[in-house]
Order: structure tokens, then sequence, then C-alpha cells
């Protein structure tokens, strides 16, 4: 396994997981 490839896809899924958590704040705000 590359490592450099995994490291990026921890980041991937860090920065998604913060994108989902402005989208629910927001669903949360709009409620």
């Amino acid at each position: 396994m590359d490592l450099s490839q995994d490291e990026s896809l921890e980041l991937y899924l860090v920065l998604w997981a913060m994108d989902m958590e402005g989208v629910w704040l927001e669903l949360i705000q709009c409620a």
C-alpha cells in the first residue's frame, strides 16, 4: 500500500466529514 495515497484518502475523509458537519449545522438552524 502506498503511504502517500493513504494519507490523501485520510485527508479527503476529514474534509468530507467537516463539510457534512457544516451541512447538518445549516439544516438545524433552518429547522
